[in-house]
């Protein structure tokens, strides 16, 4: 584990987090799927950037007075949940490949995901959950698709999806916990 990440335990379960920069810097919350869903050359750049960087795994929580909220994603929707329930602590609010409502029916005045990302998430069957080799070609697949018609990097995205893999305990969970969420009413 690199040396700017802990394990922390929070109502029973372990859970990593990373935080680099200086106690004083403003203070930049990363929420993605994991912690490894923001590059390390973003991390070092908002750090370089005289910002204090925290990017934890969905499982985690956080402490800081008020920061900048960088969502994406699954963390996206959570994000928009943080800035909804503590405005406050919420300085900024950037989203990133994020809605304000999971899979399902999109409110009328927003668009909905585009139909090749709802396919593949949708409608491609789900990979041998105890197979690295099929759950990686099946994050491979997901980040091609989201790459659309524009340049891919299959050799950054395999060794992305391969490093997510390593990381997870549980990568059938981790993958599709979003979809059991209790996604509850904000009105």
């Amino acid at each position: 584990m690199p040396g700017n990440e802990r394990i922390l335990m929070i109502n029973g379960a372990a859970s990593c987090v990373a935080v680099q920069g200086g106690a004083g810097d403003p203070p930049v919350l990363l929420v993605g799927s994991s912690m490894l869903s923001w590059p390390d050359e973003l991390f070092d750049l908002l750090v370089a950037g005289g910002r204090r960087v925290i990017r934890y795994d969905v499982r985690d929580a956080t402490a800081a007075e008020r920061a900048h909220v960088a969502g994406m994603s699954t963390g996206g929707w959570i994000a928009q949940l943080l800035a909804l329930s503590h405005p406050e602590r919420v300085a900024t609010l950037t989203l990133i490949a994020s809605r304000p409502n999971t899979p399902g029916p999109v409110d009328d005045d927003l668009p909905g995901h585009h139909h090749a990302v709802m396919e593949v998430i949708m409608n491609t069957p789900a990979p041998d959950w105890s197979d690295q080799r099929a759950v990686v070609g099946r994050l491979v697949l997901q980040a091609r698709t989201l790459a659309g018609a524009g340049a891919f990097d299959e050799a950054s995205a395999r060794a992305h999806a391969e490093a997510e893999v390593a990381r997870t305990t549980d990568v059938r969970c981790a993958m599709t916990n979003i979809a059991f969420a209790d996604h509850g009413s904000l009105v």
